[in-house]
């Protein structure tokens, strides 16, 4: 029997540990703003918040994910366009998607051009792959930096937290797969409200799938420090108001 993958785990608490479910609807409109006619394909589903989205205002939409669990989540926002499968072995024929898209989860999938091959691969003639990539824009209001900015610093000096999704490594697989960048930009940024205490909790739960694979050793000098000055900072419980977006690549057939 294979092991339970981490997003299996967390798919019971998936929505309610990402922030601001708003945020992700949110995104939905930047993804909505540039598809074309036919079905899109949601690849690294998850619990459906972006296909679900996309299917209130009337787009046709399929759903693909690797872990059951998230499925059965989606499937309260999607019905039955849901099929299990792995986002570099897409379990439909070529040429039949409209659009592709990938929102928050290139980085999970870990092989990136092997996923953006397999997406071309899937789509029509004039089709589109729709992307966020790399680590989120965040500009706190206060000013150029906040206190939960410069408590986490030493989290991204971490071999877990340099993202696979990078510009360089998407577009040269685009370019090897067959298709053209039409856009790079930023997505429309949304306020949210980051306490640290909250941010210490996912952490310390290990929610943020980044720190699936940290090494204990790692998590003992580098992870625990940050979790224990997050709480110490003032007023822990008091929400700092960011200003977060991401980036977005559409490529197209």
């Amino acid at each position: 029997m294979n092991p339970p993958l981490p997003f299996d785990t967390i798919a019971p608490v998936y929505d309610q540990t990402r922030n601001s479910l708003e945020g992700r609807r949110h995104l939905s409109v930047d993804v909505e703003s540039w598809l074309v006619a036919g079905m899109t394909l949601d690849v690294g589903v998850g619990t459906g918040l972006i296909g679900g989205a996309l299917r209130e205002r009337g787009h046709p939409v399929c759903g693909v994910d690797i872990s059951l669990p998230m499925l059965r989540r989606a499937r309260e926002r999607l019905g039955d366009s849901l099929v299990c499968g792995d986002a570099c072995a897409l379990p439909f024929a070529s040429g039949v998607m409209g659009n592709a898209v990938f929102v928050a989860s290139l980085h999970t999938i870990v092989d990136v051009p092997g996923a953006i091959h397999e997406a071309a691969r899937v789509l029509r003639p004039g089709g589109r792959l729709i992307a966020t990539y790399g680590d989120p824009s965040i500009e706190p209001v206060a000013g150029p930096t906040d206190d939960i900015m410069e408590t986490f610093a030493p989290l991204e000096e971490l071999e877990a937290f340099q993202r696979p999704d990078a510009r360089a490594v998407l577009d040269s697989a685009a370019h090897e797969a067959g298709l053209t960048a039409i856009h790079h930009g930023t997505t429309e940024k949304t306020l949210r409200h980051t306490a640290p205490a909250w941010l210490a909790q996912q952490l310390e739960d290990r929610t943020f799938s980044v720190l699936w694979h940290v090494d204990e050793d790692s998590w003992n000098r580098v992870v625990r420090p940050v979790i224990r000055n997050l709480r110490a900072l003032p007023d822990p419980d008091r929400p700092r108001l960011r200003h977060h977006g991401h980036y977005i690549v559409v490529y197209e057939r």
